[in-house]
């Protein structure tokens, strides 16, 4: 679970829903066509709901948004926005 202080910007908040919804619906979808569907539904969400700016392409393709608590595995489990892929993969192969 994230934490009040993980959550910087509104976007953060946003981004954090749409990672939660990923890996409850979007890992479970079988064919492509599914996948688009919950692209633009999760786009229009984002949109309605948030009142977010983010584009489907800034979501889904050029920015995967991932969060975990794997970052820190020495100190706290605190769950957070992964953004440096090159450190994940690092810390990903020492463990």
């Amino acid at each position: 679970m994230a934490k009040p202080f993980a959550i910087k910007e509104p976007d953060h908040l946003t981004k954090l829903w749409i990672h939660e919804t990923s890996r409850v619906f979007h890992d479970r979808l079988i064919n492509d066509e599914d996948r688009n569907w919950f692209y633009d539904v999760v786009s229009e969400m984002t949109g309605v709901k948030f009142k977010s700016k983010l584009e489907k392409e800034e979501i889904f393709v050029k920015n995967k948004i991932m969060f975990g608590d794997l970052l820190r595995l020495e100190t706290t489990k605190d769950y957070e926005m992964i953004t440096d892929t090159k450190k994940l993969i690092k810390v990903l192969d020492d463990k």
